[in-house]
């Protein structure tokens, strides 16, 4: 979930979060699950299922018990996006038609496609799988390091910001600490720049 302000969290649900924090002090809530706190946000106060996740969030956050990346149930996620002066095609094209998807995401030879339910394990020891493919606009695969007790989560989106202009996003989720949630935002940025310098 994004950082909000304090200002949005006021203007969506009428208190800031010091005033929510307070409330969920008094209501003998401050040790409660996630889910508990979430749901007495909305069955006490009204509000939105979305505002009554972030206001849990942040008031994690604020006591403590969440740090940033830590989602409520699937270990930490990172996302990481850059701009290409490419049209959503052409960026699609270069990442999964000449080699970039292998060399920047599995880290292997020869090119693999993207089709569901391609996987295999790159020269590096990375095991991938992808699970979802929409042709020019995101995958979504199965990704595990040598190493890793479980597999992650990475989703790769493209998106159009303009006639000639196009974003990559990298999200990976299901990370397994801050640690792994550091060395991946490391990982995709130098991604992005290497692709980047290509595209250029």
């Amino acid at each position: 979930m994004s950082k909000v302000s304090n200002e949005s969290i006021r203007e969506k649900t009428g208190s800031t979060m010091e005033g929510w924090s307070r409330r969920i002090r008094e209501a003998g809530l401050a040790e409660a699950p996630h889910k508990d706190i979430a749901a007495w946000l909305e069955k006490k106060w009204g509000l939105d299922p979305w505002w009554c996740q972030e206001v849990t969030v942040q008031f994690e956050k604020l006591t403590g018990r969440r740090i940033t990346g830590q989602t409520a149930g699937s270990g930490f996620q990172v996302g990481v996006s850059g701009t290409f002066p490419v049209s959503v095609s052409r960026l699609w094209e270069y990442l999964t038609g000449e080699g970039a998807l292998s060399r920047f995401v599995l880290e292997e030879e020869p090119e693999v496609s993207v089709g569901e339910e391609d996987g295999g394990t790159g020269k590096s020891g990375i095991e991938w799988k992808i699970t979802v493919s929409k042709a020019e606009s995101h995958f979504r695969m199965k990704w595990r390091l040598p190493g890793w007790d479980e597999p992650s989560i990475l989703q790769v989106r493209i998106t159009e910001k303009g006639p000639s202009k196009s974003s990559l996003t990298f999200h990976h989720e299901k990370l397994s600490g801050p640690e792994a949630r550091g060395a991946m935002k490391r990982h995709w940025q130098g991604v992005l720049e290497e692709m980047r310098l290509n595209l250029m």
